[in-house]
């Protein structure tokens, strides 16, 4: 009996350990980590100022303003043919992984948050949003 409480406390131990690394929040405090292969590129919110905002409607009717992802791989000398898919993380745990289309523009919208802005990916042609992300701190380009 005492061999399998102890057995059973091991597991417990072990899998709070495994959640806590796995839902670990990315520290950036610097920015959003952008990653392509072994190359990796920081967009912070000065770099954002310099691009302009677009604005635009989603196909639900919703108006923002925000920036376009190709803008802001352009401003990093990022091509479109060195990436065909698109894993965005949040602070929060979640990820999504896109493929890139020719015919979705991704944007990348400001959020005030209580203490710093925070970007949220919007893909205007979703019409109920179910790709949307809140809280990006990395983009992985593949």
């Amino acid at each position: 009996m005492k061999k399998i409480i102890w057995f059973l406390i091991i597991l417990i131990v072990i899998l709070v350990i495994t959640l806590l690394i796995w839902h670990r929040p990315m520290e950036t405090d610097e920015g959003i980590k952008i990653t392509l292969g072994k190359k990796y590129f920081m967009l912070n919110y000065d770099n954002l100022n310099k691009l302009n905002p677009e604005s635009f409607t989603t196909n639900r009717g919703d108006e923002f303003s925000g920036y376009r992802l190709d803008d802001i791989l352009n401003y990093f000398h990022i091509k479109d043919n060195e990436y065909s898919r698109m894993i965005f993380h949040s602070s929060d745990g979640a990820s999504i992984k896109l493929k890139k289309q020719a015919s979705e523009t991704y944007y990348l919208v400001l959020q005030d948050g209580n203490e710093e802005p925070n970007l949220r990916l919007i893909i205007p042609s979703d019409k109920f949003g179910q790709r949307w992300i809140k809280y990006i701190r990395q983009i992985d380009l593949e």
